[in-house]
């Protein structure tokens, strides 16, 4: 019996033995299949260097010798990060330098290169440097838009430090061709050239002025689009505040069918100051002027602003930084001192960060100045788009103060927008029959946070023939003092559709999905038969 456990014993310990052999040859054997797949990378380029020529700067490295070496890439960026590459460019093997050419002036930036090999494990890790380009003679005086007419431009420099300038070139950043002006003596004299030839649409080019081949400046402008003229009684005006100010009241201001920016003047804030203003598309057609602002600012007795044909696009949703609450609305009423008519006709508005119009509350404390109060306001809107507004710091429809004779929507859809639609504080009157009235109106995916009336003083909000869809939060009506809600023979329907009918006096209320036909992308044409026969809803979408 004991020599059969010995022999037991002996057994396992040669099985633990042979074992141990086994896994330490697999080991041994991973460990070298592991060091013949490890990474053996190209060394790195070494020795950058930059060296500076006008607009130019060349890169320049040494390599240690590899035969693995196929190519090099070389990168430009605006930053050691390179959170923004300019270029990227692959050269031979047998070049160990790249140069950058037509660089701006003073700018810094950063270059790096590396090794590669078809193999990309292989490809050598980036080595970088950063600089700071040259300063460049700009001889060229500051374009204006005075110097800018359809077609042509005036260019104006001066005496270059030394030597003389010989010919300007017009290169379009996209396509199209480059313009060469051999200069006269008598331009060369005069210091300036009117260039012809430029394209009538507008376009952004690049001027270079030359000594032979010393460039002594460059400027960027844009060509003027034919189309793109805002006149008073046939007079021209450089923006739209220009002609705003040379305008008489009751004056009709025309907009040529064109894109416009003048987010960037008064910080995007269009003033009118006691006159009345008729604002329109200079031609009828598809294609509306399309106006980028922060706000209007409406002051004094204004009298109307009547908006026809125009699409107006507020930065102030996008750019919010310099919002105060005066001009988070495309309309700013609060300094309106008397009665005042804001009527909005086959227009696109879209962009603000709170809604269309505001008059601020009495004594607030964020008002820079006293709000008078005393505003009268009618507002119409008639066969119009209101899309995308924002819902922080204000409601759609908000008056705080003043009274309102009326708001009338009307034939038009509003969606993607708001906080509460429609506001009217406790110190505001109502002096016309209808507080707020919604007639053939489309209104889809609204008041994200808010209600869809607010309204704490007496009047009457009545909603007719209209499709109303898809309430983006959980707020009901809030109606005090008087006020009521009528809504009648309407299409009510989808999420939280109760909030919008929540103390209202309903007739003839249909709730029926409009399958609509790409509310995503602003298309509301009814595909639901039986909705469709109501002729309900604004008419476009019938």
């Amino acid at each position: 019996m004991k020599k059969y456990l010995n022999y037991k014993i002996y057994l396992g310990k040669l099985a633990f033995q042979l074992t141990f052999l086994v896994l330490s040859t697999i080991i041994y054997s991973g460990c070298r299949d592991l060091d013949e797949f490890s990474l053996d990378t190209i060394s790195s380029p070494t020795d950058l260097e930059i060296t500076k020529d006008g607009r130019n700067a060349t890169l320049s490295w040494t390599q240690s010798p590899d035969t693995r070496i196929d190519s090099y890439e070389v990168q430009l960026g605006t930053d050691s990060e390179f959170s923004s590459i300019l270029s990227i460019d692959t050269i031979a093997v047998s070049e160990k330098s790249f140069l950058f050419e037509n660089l701006e002036s003073e700018q810094t930036y950063a270059a790096r290169v590396r090794a590669l090999n078809p193999d990309p494990l292989t490809n050598s890790y980036y080595s970088s440097i950063s600089f700071t380009s040259n300063e460049i003679e700009n001889i060229f005086r500051i374009l204006t838009n005075e110097h800018i007419g359809v077609g042509q431009v005036l260019l104006r420099w001066n005496e270059p430090s030394e030597g003389s300038v010989t010919r300007v070139t017009l290169t379009p950043i996209e396509d199209g061709d480059q313009i060469t002006v051999e200069l006269t003596q008598e331009e060369i004299v005069s210091r300036e050239v009117r260039v012809e030839g430029l394209s009538e649409s507008r376009v952004e080019y690049v001027a270079e002025i030359f000594d032979g081949e010393i460039n002594r400046g460059e400027l960027r402008f844009f060509s003027l689009d034919i189309n793109a003229a805002i006149t008073v009684d046939g007079e021209s005006y450089i923006n739209l505040q220009a002609a705003i100010d040379a305008a008489s009241s009751g004056s009709i201001i025309r907009v040529g069918a064109s894109a416009y920016d003048f987010s960037g003047l008064q910080n995007g804030t269009i003033t009118i100051n006691g006159k009345s203003l008729t604002i329109e598309a200079a031609t009828e057609g598809s294609i509306k002027p399309d106006i980028k602002i922060r706000n209007f600012d409406l002051r004094g007795n204004v009298g109307y602003l009547r908006i026809k044909g125009i699409k107006i696009q507020s930065i102030s949703k996008a750019e919010n930084s310099a919002n105060t609450d005066y001009n988070k609305h495309i309309f700013g009423v609060s300094y309106v001192t008397e009665q005042f008519s804001l009527e909005i006709t086959d227009c696109e508005l879209t962009g603000a960060e709170s809604g269309l119009v505001f008059s601020q509350g009495v004594g607030a404390a964020s008002a820079p100045e006293p709000i008078p109060g005393t505003g009268i306001f009618g507002v119409t809107i008639e066969n119009s788009l209101l899309f995308g507004f924002g819902n922080a710091g204000g409601d759609f429809i908000d008056f705080r103060s003043g009274s309102v004779s009326g708001v009338v929507v009307k034939n038009s859809t509003v969606w993607n927008s708001a906080r509460a639609l429609l506001r009217a504080d406790p110190d505001v009157i109502f002096t016309g029959t209808n507080g707020f009235l919604l007639e053939n109106v489309t209104i889809d995916n609204f008041c994200n946070g808010g209600r869809f009336v607010d309204v704490r003083t007496e009047g009457k909000t009545v909603v007719r023939n209209s499709i109303i869809s898809n309430k983006a939060s959980n707020q009901g009506n809030r109606m005090q003092n008087g006020a009521s809600l009528e809504i009648h023979n309407s299409n009510l329907f989808g999420t939280n559709i109760n909030n919008v009918t929540a103390g209202a006096t309903l007739t003839d209320r249909i709730d029926l999905d409009p399958q609509y036909g790409n509310a995503v992308n602003g298309d509301f044409t009814v595909n639901n038969a039986t909705v469709k026969a109501l002729s309900i809803g604004d008419p476009r979408w019938f």
